[in-house]
């Protein structure tokens, strides 16, 4: 038996207590409006977490908060790619990281990946009994229970929050005729000089390097200090569907129509669509020959009509105009990973290099970015 549904009808705390209390094996796919979340379970207890945002991905989040530098991690992700080991054994090896200290941080991340799905107006969640993917990953001991204590505390914080921060969409401007406190930390100094009246809280925390909690808490106190005011979100939240449960024995069934799916989005020239859609058939069944073998298709077609575009390692890709200009473009967290990177100098096999991202991702992102205006390649 599996469940699904929505967050909406069946809370996060809820569902963790029941996976927890029941000491259910198996994983747990939540997905919000533009990330997906993956919770592995053992005997109720949490072992790994994985997330499809790149500031999520291990590497990304040591050099985020200053653990690492880009050419520490330039050089682990050279390794694990010649050798297929884990990245952070490689980074104990290259001395970038001690042992207690990667430990330490891979369980922190694990913690605020799961406290920041708390606070998720909406998603889509489904748990698949006895299935833990066949992949490498240093296992975790994390009781669920201290979690939910944790993100629900947070989730009150944010309700604190949204009386002046109302989502991550709002638009926080300067207040009219306001003077600026010297007592500032550094933190709120460097947002407040962000903000512009356009930037939303999502594009702040993008130029900031930072999670969108923490930076709407800083902008929360800005606001009851009165030098910034957050103008009301837009943009309506669609209804879900409700809870139901789920027979979760038509495994087979649905992997070829995965694969039907991804055939016919190549052909349609839906590549990123084709793409996820093998991965997606592949996180289900990762030993399966037929998967393994639609995934490879797959990503030969769309590598070589890449290359037929241009979009070809050994080019130099440049911004067209500088990146804090582009706050009005809708630029998801992947794009603004790859945009982050972009200097004039590193060509895109350089920055691939780099990439949290599967090559494919990252080359389709340079794809998309071009065919916005937001980047051109030089030869």
């Amino acid at each position: 038996m599996g469940l699904s549904g929505s967050l909406r009808t069946m809370g996060l705390a809820d569902l963790l207590q029941w996976l927890g209390h029941s000491q259910k094996t198996g994983t747990l796919l939540i997905t919000g409006t533009e990330v997906e979340k993956s919770v592995l379970f053992r005997d109720g207890l949490v072992i790994a977490t994985s997330s499809n945002d790149p500031r999520e991905y291990l590497g990304q989040f040591l050099v985020n908060f200053g653990y690492i530098t880009d050419e520490e991690l330039r050089k682990a992700m050279d390794v694990q790619r010649e050798f297929n080991m884990l990245l952070g054994q490689i980074l104990i090896m290259i001395d970038a990281i001690s042992e207690p200290e990667l430990q330490k941080l891979m369980r922190i991340k694990a913690e605020e990946s799961l406290y920041e799905m708390f606070m998720w107006d909406e998603g889509d969640f489904n748990f698949i009994e006895n299935c833990i993917p066949d992949s490498k990953f240093i296992p975790l001991q994390i009781d669920v229970t201290r979690i939910i204590m944790e993100g629900l505390q947070r989730s009150d914080e944010w309700s604190q929050i949204r009386e002046s921060v109302p989502n991550i969409d709002s638009v926080p401007c300067p207040a009219p005729d306001s003077t600026v406190p010297g007592n500032l930390n550094d933190k709120e100094k460097a947002v407040y000089e962000l903000v512009d009246g356009r930037r939303t809280v999502r594009d702040l925390s993008f130029l900031m390097r930072s999670r969108e909690f923490d930076t709407a808490k800083v902008l929360h106190h800005l606001c009851r200090m009165g030098v910034v005011e957050v103008l009301p979100p837009a943009v309506p939240v669609e209804e879900r569907t409700s809870v139901e449960v789920q027979e979760v024995d038509e495994g087979l069934i649905e992997i070829h129509r995965m694969l039907t799916r991804a055939s016919m989005s190549l052909k349609k020239g839906e590549w990123e669509k084709a793409w996820e859609t093998a991965q997606s058939a592949r996180s289900l069944k990762p030993n399966d020959s037929q998967v393994l073998e639609k995934m490879e298709q797959v990503q030969s077609y769309i590598l070589t009509e890449l290359d037929k575009l241009g979009i070809q390692g050994d080019r130099v890709p440049e911004l067209v105009k500088p990146l804090t200009e582009m706050t009005g473009e809708e630029i998801t967290s992947r794009e603004g990973f790859i945009l982050s990177r972009v200097n004039g100098s590193l060509d895109i096999k350089a920055i691939v290099t780099v990439s949290p991202m599967h090559a494919v991702d990252s080359l389709l992102v340079f794809h998309r970015l071009r065919q916005k205006g937001l980047v051109r390649f030089n030869d």
